[in-house]
């Protein structure tokens, strides 16, 4: 069975929120996590924190060692990335221009950095995830977030429901919320997200080749969606909420089709 391990960076602060992490195998989790406890007790530390890691040069150094299980382990990299200014300029937009027919609490899901960035992530893996050589359903386990979970949780439940069955063959079980530091997979997404955060801020191109200050040994199959038209939401709200938050079968036609222009994009590397 396939799990992505998800973490957020960002929070909502500022201008970027991302959601990213890793895929692999349970096998290659229980190896990876081996290989992450055993470097955590080496170095005397309690968890990984790459906020932490990033505030000098040794702890920097001491980051890159991280890298090397992921980098053996993991199968595929995922992220989800919000400009959390330009989702509340264009919610502002089609609300004065009377584009955005839903309810107040509908609003308040589509103003939410974090749900936002997990609905893109799902859209965009589910349609993804064949060309990224995945067949199998992926499981989804994320960082517990507080004021989004229960909302996310409901939105994936009704995005299976009311799906066509060639979709909700390629979701996995009902994803859940767990503890960064006793669940080790997770480290390695705070790890990616960290990163994914600090490139989209500095506005590096970084999905042909992950800019690490260090060298890599290999690289990654990796799917990276991102905000990209106002229209978005509109398109979205009509989709999902007025159809009863289900992919329909000519939103999947439309999302496979790569002359579409919509928001989500899957960036295979």
């Amino acid at each position: 069975m396939l799990k992505a391990y998800i973490d957020e960076s960002g929070n909502g602060s500022g201008d970027t929120l991302v959601l990213a992490g890793y895929i692999a195998t349970a096998e290659q989790w229980a190896n990876f996590s081996a290989e992450w406890q055993e470097m955590l007790d080496k170095l005397s530390m309690a968890d990984f924190k790459m906020s932490y890691m990033a505030q000098s040069p040794d702890r920097l150094e001491k980051a890159s060692w991280f890298y090397r299980p992921i980098e053996k382990h993991a199968i595929c990299s995922v992220s989800s990335v919000i400009n959390t200014a330009k989702l509340r300029g264009a919610i502002t937009k089609d609300l004065q221009e009377d584009r955005l027919p839903v309810s107040k609490r509908n609003i308040d899901h589509l103003n939410n950095p974090y749900f936002m960035a997990f609905r893109i992530l799902i859209y965009s893996l589910v349609n993804q995830q064949k060309r990224m050589g995945i067949s199998e359903p992926i499981s989804l386990v994320f960082d517990k977030e507080e004021t989004a979970q229960e909302r996310a949780i409901g939105a994936w439940c009704n995005l299976k429901k009311n799906s066509p069955p060639q979709i909700q063959a390629l979701m996995g079980s009902t994803p859940i919320y767990e503890d960064d530091k006793k669940v080790l997979p997770l480290q390695a997404a705070d790890f990616f997200a960290w990163w994914v955060r600090k490139w989209e801020k500095q506005g590096v191109e970084w999905t042909e080749k992950y800019p690490f200050p260090w060298k890599t040994d290999r690289g990654f199959v990796g799917l990276h969606a991102r905000l990209q038209e106002e229209e978005f939401v509109a398109e979205m709200a009509s989709v999902f909420y007025r159809r009863g938050g289900g992919l329909s079968s000519s939103w999947f036609d439309r999302m496979s089709d790569p002359t579409h222009q919509l928001l989500i994009h899957g960036r295979i590397r």
